[in-house]
């Protein structure tokens, strides 16, 4: 997601290599992101996010108990822990995590809001909650990702 000047990159499943590549297409230094958000940690949404966050000295934004169950993420030396239900603060972009359903601990969707216009992303839903219905609701768009 971009707003203004903060970018910030919601899962990392690609390879470093593509999702690199990726970001450049759409014009997006991978230096310039001001952190990378986790809404889980299958290898499909973090696969790439510490090569990223090694290269480019970005922060690895996780929730506590997805970091608890996974060794690799929690040795990343640029990690910020959140609790599902935590705002992330990038400058004035924030990113409002919301506990969802999901068979890995700490899954989030995540409303991201930038002067008034608020995006929603769910990955993995498996059911969406009244919570996550009325955030999505009050969005301007969303991105919903379902496999199950």
């Amino acid at each position: 997601m971009r707003a203004g000047d903060i970018s910030i990159l919601i899962d990392a499943g690609l390879t470093g290599d593509r999702l690199e590549e990726h970001l450049q297409s759409h014009g997006v230094a991978a230096e310039s992101l001001s952190g990378i958000v986790l809404t889980h940690l299958h290898g499909d949404h973090f696969g790439c996010a510490g090569k990223i966050s090694r290269r480019q000295k970005v922060t690895v934004f996780a929730s506590d108990d997805g970091v608890k169950s996974n060794a690799v993420v929690g040795r990343l030396k640029k990690l910020s822990r959140f609790h599902p239900g935590d705002v992330l603060e990038f400058n004035q972009l924030r990113v409002f995590t919301i506990p969802i359903s999901h068979d890995a601990p700490g899954t989030v969707a995540c409303v991201v809001e930038y002067e008034g216009a608020r995006f929603g992303i769910a990955t993995d839903l498996g059911r969406a909650s009244d919570r996550v219905a009325a955030e999505f609701y009050r969005s301007n768009g969303f991105l919903l990702e379902f496999n199950h």
